[in-house]
Protein backbone atom coordinates (compact mmCIF):
# COMPACT_ATOMS: atom_id res chain seq x y z
CA UNK A 1 0.00 0.00 0.00
CA UNK A 2 3.04 2.57 -0.11
CA UNK A 3 3.87 5.29 2.55
CA UNK A 4 0.67 6.00 3.08
CA UNK A 5 -0.98 5.41 6.47
CA UNK A 6 -4.99 4.88 6.82
CA UNK A 7 -4.75 8.40 8.70
CA UNK A 8 -3.63 10.02 5.54
CA UNK A 9 -6.15 8.40 3.10
CA UNK A 10 -8.57 8.98 5.79
CA UNK A 11 -7.78 13.04 5.74
CA UNK A 12 -7.94 12.88 2.50
CA UNK A 13 -11.33 12.11 1.78
CA UNK A 14 -12.27 14.27 4.88
CA UNK A 15 -11.22 16.48 3.26
CA UNK A 16 -12.27 15.92 -0.73
CA UNK A 17 -16.39 15.76 1.11
CA UNK A 18 -15.93 19.11 2.87
CA UNK A 19 -14.76 20.89 -0.69
CA UNK A 20 -17.24 19.11 -2.33
CA UNK A 21 -19.98 20.19 0.64
CA UNK A 22 -18.74 23.58 0.83
CA UNK A 23 -18.74 23.89 -3.00
CA UNK A 24 -22.30 23.22 -3.37
CA UNK A 25 -23.22 25.52 -0.50
CA UNK A 26 -21.29 28.32 -2.71
CA UNK A 27 -23.51 27.56 -5.64
CA UNK A 28 -26.77 27.59 -3.69
CA UNK A 29 -25.90 31.23 -1.94
CA UNK A 30 -25.04 32.14 -5.04
CA UNK A 31 -27.82 31.08 -7.39
CA UNK A 32 -29.98 32.73 -5.13
CA UNK A 33 -28.21 35.93 -5.67
CA UNK A 34 -28.30 35.41 -9.05
CA UNK A 35 -32.12 33.94 -9.40
CA UNK A 36 -33.68 37.30 -9.96
CA UNK A 37 -31.85 38.27 -12.51
CA UNK A 38 -31.98 35.42 -14.71
CA UNK A 39 -35.77 35.24 -14.06
CA UNK A 40 -35.60 38.88 -15.59
CA UNK A 41 -33.65 38.22 -18.35
CA UNK A 42 -35.76 35.01 -19.06
CA UNK A 43 -39.03 36.96 -19.20
CA UNK A 44 -38.11 39.79 -21.03
CA UNK A 45 -36.81 37.14 -23.57
CA UNK A 46 -39.73 35.54 -23.62
CA UNK A 47 -41.94 38.64 -23.56
CA UNK A 48 -39.93 40.48 -26.42
CA UNK A 49 -40.57 37.10 -28.64
CA UNK A 50 -44.22 36.91 -27.53
CA UNK A 51 -45.12 40.21 -29.17
CA UNK A 52 -42.84 39.38 -32.08
CA UNK A 53 -45.31 36.75 -32.43
CA UNK A 54 -48.58 38.63 -32.32
CA UNK A 55 -47.25 41.35 -34.48
CA UNK A 56 -47.21 44.10 -31.74
CA UNK A 57 -44.50 46.35 -32.06
CA UNK A 58 -44.27 48.65 -28.58
CA UNK A 59 -43.69 52.80 -29.03
CA UNK A 60 -40.62 53.71 -29.23
CA UNK A 61 -39.57 55.48 -25.93
CA UNK A 62 -40.32 59.35 -26.16
CA UNK A 63 -37.70 61.82 -25.76
CA UNK A 64 -38.39 63.99 -22.34
CA UNK A 65 -40.71 66.78 -23.43
CA UNK A 66 -39.72 70.68 -22.44
CA UNK A 67 -41.20 71.65 -19.38
CA UNK A 68 -44.66 72.95 -19.53
CA UNK A 69 -45.32 76.48 -18.75
CA UNK A 70 -47.62 77.91 -16.23
CA UNK A 71 -51.01 77.54 -17.57
CA UNK A 72 -50.50 75.56 -20.92
CA UNK A 73 -52.31 72.51 -21.34
CA UNK A 74 -51.18 69.29 -23.40
CA UNK A 75 -53.88 66.37 -24.47
CA UNK A 76 -51.63 63.45 -24.80
CA UNK A 77 -54.83 60.95 -25.71
CA UNK A 78 -58.24 61.49 -26.26
CA UNK A 79 -60.45 59.23 -24.32
CA UNK A 80 -62.69 56.41 -25.72
CA UNK A 81 -65.89 58.07 -24.78
CA UNK A 82 -65.15 61.12 -27.18
CA UNK A 83 -64.10 59.75 -29.92
CA UNK A 84 -66.48 59.00 -33.02
CA UNK A 85 -69.03 55.93 -32.23
CA UNK A 86 -70.08 54.31 -35.02
CA UNK A 87 -73.33 53.88 -37.12
CA UNK A 88 -75.95 52.08 -35.38
CA UNK A 89 -78.83 52.19 -37.67
CA UNK A 90 -78.41 48.76 -39.11
CA UNK A 91 -77.91 47.40 -35.80
CA UNK A 92 -81.70 45.93 -35.87
CA UNK A 93 -84.75 47.21 -34.10
CA UNK A 94 -85.94 47.95 -30.49
CA UNK A 95 -87.74 45.35 -28.75
CA UNK A 96 -90.40 46.69 -25.91
CA UNK A 97 -90.65 43.57 -23.21
CA UNK A 98 -92.91 44.05 -20.06
CA UNK A 99 -92.76 42.35 -17.15
CA UNK A 100 -94.80 39.32 -15.53
CA UNK A 101 -95.83 38.98 -12.00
Amino acid sequence: MGDYSPNVKNNTFLKTILIIILALLALRIIFRIARPYIMRFIMRKLERKMNASMGFNPPPKQKRQRKQKEGEIIIDKVPDSIKKKGDTSNLGEYVDYEEID
